[in-house]
């Protein structure tokens, strides 16, 4: 549990910190709107397509060529298709990361909150959206040979 909730908590903070009262200090307002405030849905967006996007180009990669769990995968009825689309459905990630992040985003007082939990079922399309390309990428890459 610690290795998902650990890492979405560090990197909100981060970038409220380092983007938001670093740079924001130099921006105050955009369109009358605080600098901090304006990048918050920003925020949410990069933790989902970096979070989708990591874990099916590496996490992928190391388990299609040297775990060779998808070879296990394929030699049951599953076709390669099924395989594709489980690991691609199947990354919550980017869901468990705004679940994470949006709390951490309301105590700073940067979202509204009722309307901020709409990003939970765009957070889904967007990890599944995203991690479709990086399956496309994961795909054509040669392993490398030791």
């Amino acid at each position: 549990m610690e290795g998902e909730f650990f890492p979405p908590l560090v990197e909100a903070l981060l970038y409220l910190f380092a983007i938001g009262m670093g740079i924001g200090s130099y921006v105050q307002e955009i369109e009358g709107v605080p600098y901090i405030t304006f990048i918050a849905p920003a925020i949410l967006a990069i933790a989902v397509m970096n979070s989708a996007f990591f874990e099916c180009t590496y996490g992928s990669y190391v388990r299609m060529y040297y775990q060779k769990s998808f070879d296990a995968m394929i030699a049951t009825p599953l076709s390669i298709e099924d395989v594709i689309a489980g690991n691609c459905s199947g990354r919550t990630r980017s869901v468990i990361y705004v679940l994470i992040m949006l709390p951490v985003l309301a105590a700073f007082s940067v979202i509204s909150l009722p309307l901020a939990l709409l990003a939970i079922p765009f957070s889904f399309l967007g990890g599944l959206m995203f991690a479709g390309i990086a399956m496309c990428f994961t795909a054509i890459t040669r392993a490398s040979t030791p």
